[in-house]
């Protein structure tokens, strides 16, 4: 419209153009899709580029944040296959048709999908022109498929829990990770190493990593001193629990649920200015929907 008016000189081309511009707008307004959730949104990616590594693990943390939310089991299974998925089309060709079957019950596919941690690097993989991997691609999958593994081993009898399998996977994972230029900060894999080391009763070595971790010269996070808290509960000491937990608020000032388990914290150990101001955080967060947050 304003290429127009200059070449012409004219209001009424201005007009005319803004008048074409507004129901066309419309009309492409309204072929835009609407997706109930981020789920939703993901899955429907998954259809479109089903053989995309990074549509793959991508999905797999929608589904994974959704079990955190809501600990629907079939949610963390879609999450699994996921990453698994993107793991595989990273490394193996020309099955993709056996990874994709969803008529195949979820006990039966996954034996075919679970890989192994074989390195960041995708110049040592089988290269297909028509798959792009990158290293983020390799480095989410592996950390969405270990994490996939904790929640399940978790679920199961005490008996039949193996997490020493896990920490073996993770430890071979921070050893493959931290010789990989830009990786050797990243924490992730050291927040699901403290997490298994606390289910393993070792809590001093899980505080450790945590340490670790902080000291590394990445930017702190919130999820970093969840853990710690949970350490020090776990040690018996809840004053500091609740400091660790100050300072995740402090750095996720919006995660509702984090500022519920700050209160009940703050209030178990005395700290009732504490436990009041994380409480009208939350219910200012949940709008004053969240039963947990009314008690």
């Amino acid at each position: 419209a304003l290429l127009g008016a200059r070449i012409a000189s004219g209001n009424l081309f201005v007009a005319l153009a803004v008048g074409a511009a507004v129901p066309l707008f419309a009309v492409a307004r309204g072929e835009i899709p609407h997706f109930a959730s981020n789920t939703a949104f993901q899955d429907q990616g998954v259809r479109d580029a089903p053989d995309s590594p990074s549509v793959r693990w991508a999905a797999g943390n929608a589904h994974l944040e959704r079990y955190l939310a809501t600990e629907d089991i079939g949610s963390l299974r879609a999450a699994y296959v996921h990453h698994l998925i993107s793991l595989r089309l990273g490394q193996t060709y020309g099955d993709e048709d056996t990874l994709h079957d969803e008529s195949v019950p979820f006990v039966e596919r996954i034996p075919r999908l679970v890989a192994s941690i074989d390195g960041a690097d995708p110049l040592t993989l089988e290269t297909d022109p028509t798959v792009l991997v990158t290293i983020e691609d390799r480095y989410q999958a592996t950390l969405g498929q270990i994490h996939c593994e904790l929640l399940r081993v978790s679920l199961m009898p005490t008996s039949e829990r193996d997490y020493v399998t896990i920490l073996g996977r993770i430890e071979q994972a921070q050893r493959v990770w931290s010789r990989t230029d830009g990786y050797a900060s990243r924490d992730e894999l050291s927040h699901l190493r403290a997490q298994v080391l606390q289910r393993l009763g070792r809590p001093d070595e899980a505080r450790a990593e945590i340490g670790r971790a902080l000291e590394s010269g990445g930017v702190p996070t919130a999820p970093e001193f969840v853990e710690l808290a949970k350490v020090h509960l776990q040690k018996g000491d809840p004053e500091a629990a609740r400091g660790a937990l100050e300072r995740a608020a402090e750095l996720d000032p919006d995660d509702a649920t984090l500022q519920l388990r700050l209160s009940i914290l703050a209030d178990a150990t005395g700290r009732s200015d504490v436990a009041l101001e994380a409480a009208q955080r939350a219910y200012e967060l949940t709008g004053g929907q969240d039963a947990n947050v009314l008690v």
